[in-house]
């Protein structure tokens, strides 16, 4: 099973790689909201678990923060990315940093983990909406690599504690929605999808 953690890390890297790239060359336009608070939840998970005990599960919650954050970062040399702040992103970022401050009052991994997973959920709504409105703007391919990834991830998980597998199973989910929107624009054929 280790080694199909080390293929979902790949595919992982790759599909996040490929987006910076992507985002370097304009050719997507990842809104900086989202893909900070993408990186603030796993970074929480990461901190969470590995207060707790080290698995290998461990290392696709650190890429799933450091795809992120790459994309974050090289969306500041992409003119047509754009920073907007809705009520939908300042509700996510009080649950993140609320999952991170009960983290450290109680000490409990399990509650930063459901928190930093609900505040994820709520940072993946903007992109959803977003795909479903113009589609040009994202790459399907990268999406359904994640979703992949994803149930590669749940596949290796050994212990059904919700700490180790609650963010692989919301990735999991939310990139499927995401490739939904996707289907739904390529079999309505009322915006070009990519």
């Amino acid at each position: 099973m280790k080694y199909l953690m080390f293929l979902v890390i790949a595919f992982q890297f790759s599909a996040g790689l490929s987006y910076a790239i992507l985002t370097l060359k304009w050719k997507v336009r990842p809104n900086r909201v989202t893909w900070w608070l993408w990186a603030l939840a796993p970074a929480i998970w990461v901190t969470a678990t590995l207060s707790k005990w080290f698995t290998w599960s461990v290392f696709p919650v650190i890429i799933a923060w450091l795809n992120p954050f790459m994309i974050f970062v090289s969306s500041f040399f992409n003119k047509k990315s754009y920073w907007k702040l809705w009520k939908i992103d300042y509700v996510c970022l009080a649950l993140s940093l609320f999952a991170t401050l009960l983290w450290w009052i109680t000490k409990n991994p399990l509650y930063a983990v459901i928190f930093s997973v609900i505040a994820d959920v709520f940072a993946w709504i903007p992109t959803i909406i977003k795909v479903y409105k113009y589609p040009e703007t994202e790459k399907q391919y990268l999406f359904l690599i994640w979703w992949l990834s994803a149930f590669l991830w749940l596949l290796n998980v050994k212990s059904w504690e919700m700490v180790e597998y609650l963010f692989p199973l919301s990735l999991f989910t939310l990139s499927f929605i995401i490739n939904l929107m996707f289907i739904y624009n390529y079999v309505t054929r009322k915006r070009k999808t990519y």
